[in-house]
């Protein structure tokens, strides 16, 4: 019975370490934009994104609600951000927390735009985007999803995103959707 309980313990190990190998390539571009704006040099930025991640699977393995590793990588994040203007670290919470939701996007060709378009390198984003209008119409429709994601779940809104996007916010957008430029692209 010992030796089949470790088995099983290894397993589920090697599976949920498999899970935040996943998360720490979705994650990788919103925290490359966090440590460039904390001032980490281009080459101490991978070594530098497996220690939040060490801090973030801590306090996975505490509480491992899949909803709450956004909120435990921006706390593993906020030290590093530490010296950094409250606008600049309010900007940056709100993007990682929004990345989350915009997984939940249903459709996967205006979710992998934005994603693409928010989350990857900006100027290799942009570049591959094609005619400026498709990427308009294309963010248009991105937008317009993204707001019903964060409308149904608004709810659990403030504690999924620990505080950085709040139900009344999302309610007050109307079409075209136009804060969501502000909270994904603003430098």
């Amino acid at each position: 019975m010992g030796k089949l309980l470790r088995l099983r313990r290894r397993r589920i190990w090697w599976s949920f370490r498999e899970g935040m190998a996943e998360l720490g390539v979705r994650y990788q571009g919103i925290l490359n934009e966090i440590l460039d704006t904390a001032g980490v040099p281009v080459g101490e930025r991978k070594n530098a994104q497996v220690k939040l991640w060490e801090a973030t699977l801590d306090q996975v393995r505490r509480n491992p609600e899949p909803c709450r590793v956004p909120r435990f990588l921006w706390s593993a994040c906020a030290a590093v951000l530490s010296r950094v203007g409250a606008a600049s670290r309010e900007r940056l919470k709100r993007k990682l927390m929004l990345r989350a939701f915009i997984e939940e996007i249903p459709s996967p060709e205006e979710r992998n735009s934005l994603l693409r378009l928010a989350y990857q390198d900006q100027g290799a984003a942009f570049q591959d985007s094609g005619p400026d209008w498709e990427l308009l119409e294309s963010l248009s429709r991105s937008y317009r999803l993204l707001h019903e994601q964060l409308s149904w779940k608004a709810d659990e809104l403030i504690d999924w995103s620990d505080g950085a996007l709040r139900p009344r916010d999302v309610a007050a957008m109307t079409p075209p959707f136009s804060d969501f430029e502000d909270w994904l692209f603003e430098t």
